[in-house]
Order: structure tokens, then sequence, then C-alpha cells
């Protein structure tokens, strides 16, 4: 069961720390290793990331796992 509200929060969260680095969404799905039409659908929530694509986002936003989970 995908919860909706959980997936929208975390996109969020995703871009406020993105943001609060003054990183690009290009330059984080550079980092990422991931297309920049999945960072797009992470943060508008979209898509319900993998635990993978989760793991590649923190570590090119420079921030714990958990960061992105703490919502």
């Amino acid at each position: 069961i995908r919860n909706e509200e959980f997936i929208k929060a975390f996109g969020q969260k995703v871009r406020e720390v993105r943001t609060s680095k003054g990183m690009t969404m290009e330059a984080l799905a550079d980092l990422a290793g991931i297309d920049y039409q999945q960072v797009l659908r992470v943060e508008q929530g979209k898509v319900n990331a993998t635990i993978s694509t989760a793991l590649s986002i923190a570590k090119a936003l420079d921030v714990p796992f958990s960061t992105l989970f703490d919502l």
C-alpha cells in the first residue's frame, strides 16, 4: 500500500535539504547518479523512491540517510 502523504513529505524533505545546500536538481541528479526526471518526480511526490535511490540521494546531499526520513 502506497502512502501518498508520506511519499509527498519525503519529496518535500529532499527539496528542503537540496535547496538549503544551494544545489540544483541537475546537480543532485549528477551526484546521485540518477536521472534528473527521477529527482523531479521524487521531489514532486509522484514516485515512491526505492531505498537505493533514497540512499544515493542522501549520499549526494552529504546527509545521514535518516535525515531524509525525519519528516
